[in-house]
């Protein structure tokens, strides 16, 4: 089991014994130009270790926005010493990005972040 996963699922699945699982969800306001992010994560019981919600005032596509949920969940399990752990997240896209592809312009500082906080975690 790699530190630090990112898996996506239609459906929670509960991590192996002794992981943590971290799910994030997003909002984008453009109309209030605010935007939004939670996570929870969660043992493999589903009991809820901790949670986090942030927001901003933002003008920002969503992509980003869910870019910068996947690192806040990655410092909220580093910052709460919930580890290893699973990310699961709804964008394919970038979790293709985050497992080695080159990131794009328009969130690749977000992902390359994502990148440098799991090169911390031990394999």
């Amino acid at each position: 089991m790699r530190y630090g996963v990112v898996v996506n699922s239609s459906r929670w699945r509960p991590p192996d014994d002794g992981v943590f699982k971290i799910n994030m969800d997003t909002v984008t306001y453009f109309k209030n130009k605010m935007i939004g992010f939670s996570a929870i994560n969660r043992e493999n019981s589903g009991g809820v270790k901790v949670t986090s919600i942030k927001n901003a005032k933002a003008i920002l596509v969503p992509i980003i926005v869910e870019a910068m949920a996947i690192k806040h969940g990655i410092l909220l399990a580093l910052e709460s010493g919930l580890v290893p752990f699973q990310i699961e997240a709804d964008s394919v896209y970038h979790i293709i990005l985050c497992v080695g592809r080159i990131p794009s312009a328009d969130v690749g500082y977000v992902i390359c972040e994502i990148l440098d906080l799991l090169e911390l975690l031990p394999c």
